[in-house]
């Protein structure tokens, strides 16, 4: 082994502290038996995690852990205590060549991409149960999603989803993943799947579908008193929104970008 080390030139030291890390974050898989609470005992994660309320009694919560050619960043989403989905990532920037030796120790847990393994859990009876408190609040609506609307929807509905409510961010000047999603549900004219994703779990997937739905309002196509009440509702709220403009990412609620716009318009930037 070292001499395989030597031919690739990794540092067993180094690639030892991945290895511990990582057998610390597998004491708690697959989290089915799990909680919230017991999650910073079991890795020794402190409280400068980052925590965000989703709303509805979901949160999301991410930390990240350092070893010696990765680190461990772990996302996750709760519901009372439960945990309803996470994702840990081990990702090297330098390094590549620790992945398969990396992947070994995980046993079979993890799929690999260029420069990480990813490892996902999904609680279907925790996901049912947020799903009930944001139906509960907004009412309920379902629908059939189509093969080749399914990436676009899950981006949309999944808390776990990163991306800010804008049309072209970063240096860049791209449309952010949730905008280009919502532009494909538009493009097909799946209002249902719209709707649907005015009950989502993800704070920026609501966002972009008020703004699609109140568009529609203007455009002189009546909303249902379903979906009003949820918009009012939502607009109610006092959830952070991630937002961009440009090479700036800030934090609105949808009452900040929306109120007294009734063209649908962000209020702020141009967007």
């Amino acid at each position: 082994m070292n001499s395989r080390f030597k031919q690739s030139g990794i540092k067993s030291e180094w690639l030892h502290k991945d290895k511990t890390v990582l057998a610390q974050i597998k004491t708690a898989l697959p989290f089915d038996e799990q909680s919230l609470t017991d999650l910073p005992a079991i890795w020794n994660l402190t409280a400068t995690g980052a925590h965000r309320d989703l709303g509805f009694g979901g949160r999301l919560h991410s930390a990240r852990l350092p070893g010696g050619y990765t680190s461990i960043t772990i996302t996750l989403v709760s519901f009372e205590n439960a945990i309803v989905a996470a994702a840990v990532r081990q990702q090297t920037w330098n390094n590549p060549e620790v992945l398969p030796l990396l992947e070994e120790s995980w046993g079979g847990l993890v799929h690999r991409e260029e420069k990480e393994l990813c490892y996902a859990y999904r609680n279907p009876r925790a996901q049912m149960c947020l799903r009930e408190a944001i139906h509960q609040a907004l009412g309920c609506w379902e629908a059939d999603t189509p093969a080749e609307l399914q990436p676009a929807y899950a981006t949309l509905m999944d808390p776990l989803e990163s991306y800010e409510f804008g049309t072209y961010c970063g240096v860049a000047s791209v449309p952010p993943k949730g905008r280009v999603a919502i532009e494909d549900l538009k493009q097909r004219q799946a209002w249902d799947l719209i709707r649907a994703v005015l009950r989502s779990p993800n704070p920026e997937g609501r966002v972009y579908a008020i703004e699609t739905l109140l568009a529609l309002e203007q455009a002189g196509n009546a909303l249902s008193p379903q979906d009003q009440r949820a918009i009012e509702a939502l607009l109610a709220m006092e959830i952070p929104v991630s937002v961009c403009g440009g090479c700036f990412t800030f934090q609105k609620t949808a009452k900040e970008l929306f109120a007294g716009k009734p063209d649908a318009s962000p209020v702020a930037f141009g967007f």
